[in-house]
């Protein structure tokens, strides 16, 4: 409702409200009101309340935008308290948080992955190529996963996927894919060299019963073996 109708809702029932105690005055004996009355009670209820009314009614809008602004500020304050600003993916607290709600009412995998060699990346191209490398990783997380998968970073180069729902066979299926996406991407420098960055992946099974950061440490083990094995693989947990 518009705020000229609100204010002319307001006059109206005040200018009614007037008349109506006037009425039931004047039915008194002895208390006939004059017809100068009668205009100046329809009168004076219009003269005081429209500023009133228009006042009490910008204020309680402007009331309610402050409200709308402060609800859509926290929102978004809590958005970015979750989400790792480098790569727009969840951070570690809310991925660990998050996964370990999830996994206890489903089945499915936890995938560990780590960035082959970044350090190196690091030294021998600077920081805002190994930048440009977590952000494409993480890119093809997002774009290699389901919507209903939740992708993480860890921290540093090291990333997890949990996938709900799946079997052994096709968390497999996934975390191989996530390979070979990520083996696939290729960072051109200005002097026509091109850094090819590839991952290595431990994967472990999440039955629901045992704790998530129990999962999470089977997939890092498996992880890390992929590492000692020679990289760009994946390892499936003992």
């Amino acid at each position: 409702m518009s705020a000229a109708i609100r204010i002319l809702i307001a006059v109206s029932f005040s200018m009614l409200a007037t008349l109506i105690a006037m009425y039931l005055l004047s039915r008194l004996p002895g208390m006939d009101v004059p017809l100068q009355w009668w205009i100046f009670g329809a009168a004076c209820p219009l003269v005081v309340s429209f500023p009133v009314s228009y006042l009490l009614i910008r204020q309680g809008d402007r009331n309610q935008m402050l409200h709308t602004e402060l609800r859509a500020a926290f929102a978004q304050a809590k958005h970015l308290s979750e989400i790792d600003q480098m790569t727009g993916l969840l951070n570690r607290a809310t991925f660990i948080r998050w996964a370990s709600e999830r996994s206890k009412a489903s089945f499915g995998a936890v995938l560990l992955i780590d960035i082959d060699n970044f350090k190196s990346i690091n030294d021998l191209y600077g920081h805002h190529v190994g930048d440009t490398v977590l952000q494409m990783v993480a890119e093809t997380l997002k774009s290699s996963t389901r919507s209903t998968d939740l992708c993480g970073r860890l921290g540093g180069e090291e990333f997890a996927v949990l996938l709900q729902n799946c079997d052994i066979d096709t968390a497999l299926n996934m975390a191989e894919r996530l390979r070979v996406n990520v083996s696939e991407l290729q960072i051109a420098l200005p002097n026509k060299q091109v850094v090819a960055p590839t991952i290595s992946i431990g994967v472990a099974t999440q039955n629901g019963v045992h704790p998530f950061q129990e999962t999470l440490q089977h997939a890092d083990r498996a992880m890390y073996r992929a590492k000692n094995q020679g990289r760009n693989q994946v390892q499936l947990a003992a």
